[in-house]
């Protein structure tokens, strides 16, 4: 992904870059919804990329607006029982989509100790939250899961960061 002079990095990317992760590391997003973006930003930065969702109709909807090109592996599938070999993931990513896993009746702390299981040794949790407090929970979540944490505040963005 080229970036002028001037133009704001995304955000992901930076964290990215600065955590290290090499090209061709396997990348997971948990709840993509119907948002291609994220995927087609970790595309472009050479990842392995996989995506997820529970509900078939956002999974079809997703897939529509996919680039047939794009080198995307999209799965439906319960983020409670992930559907990944243990240590097998470089990085999950969720963008805003942690609150949504109460809402479709999931326990937030299985779905992170699903995550926990299927990251590699080093392995991160990335988590973009829609406010301060909510961070603040999903930090104490993921610590009490084991794993370490950064909280992240830039501009109008909150991103939990948690090494495995």
């Amino acid at each position: 992904m080229p970036f002028e002079v001037g133009v704001r990095q995304p955000l992901l990317t930076k964290i990215l870059s600065e955590l290290g992760l090499p090209g061709g590391a396997k990348v997971l997003e948990v709840g993509c919804g119907t948002n291609v973006d994220t995927a087609l930003e970790l595309s472009e930065l050479s990842y392995g990329v996989f995506v997820l969702d529970v509900s078939e109709t956002q999974i079809r909807e997703y897939k529509e607006k996919l680039n047939e090109d794009a080198d995307v592996h999209v799965l439906i599938a319960d983020a409670q029982a992930l559907p990944f070999k243990s240590e097998s993931l470089d990085c999950v990513v969720f963008y805003y989509a942690f609150d949504w896993i109460p809402i479709f009746g999931g326990k937030s702390d299985v779905v992170v100790g699903e995550v926990f299981k299927v990251l590699k040794p080093s392995g991160v949790l990335i988590s973009f939250e829609y406010w301060e407090r909510g961070a603040e929970s999903r930090a104490a979540l993921l610590r009490a899961s084991g794993f370490s944490v950064k909280v992240i505040i830039e501009e109008d963005e909150v991103v939990v960061v948690g090494r495995k």
